[in-house]
């Protein structure tokens, strides 16, 4: 696990074949992954993470507020650029509804 001045992990994930790693982050008590990790972790695309997520927000099973966070990564270029994560009960969500 790497640590980064924020108080994150990131978290590395991989199969026993080792076909799928994937990074998270953790942080404050809680794992975050962007809709591309979580379709690569469920083997599935980001189209079909995206539909699951939006009938789970307007379902009111879960609200979007609290399982979505913008995050500040720094590119190869060394520029800052804002990316949205969502969180572990997102995903916990989404892979109940059979992805």
């Amino acid at each position: 696990m790497k640590k980064n001045n924020r108080q994150s992990q990131i978290i590395i994930y991989q199969t026993g074949d080792g076909k799928t790693r994937v990074e998270v982050r953790f942080e404050h008590e809680n794992v975050w992954l962007t809709q591309k990790l979580m379709a690569e972790l469920f083997q599935t695309t980001v189209a079909n993470i995206n539909i699951h997520l939006k009938n789970i927000f307007q379902s009111g099973e879960l609200n979007q507020d609290s399982v979505i966070k913008d995050f500040l990564i720094t590119a190869s270029d060394k520029k800052r650029y804002k990316t949205k994560r969502e969180s572990i009960n997102a995903m916990i969500s989404a892979n109940s509804l059979n992805l």
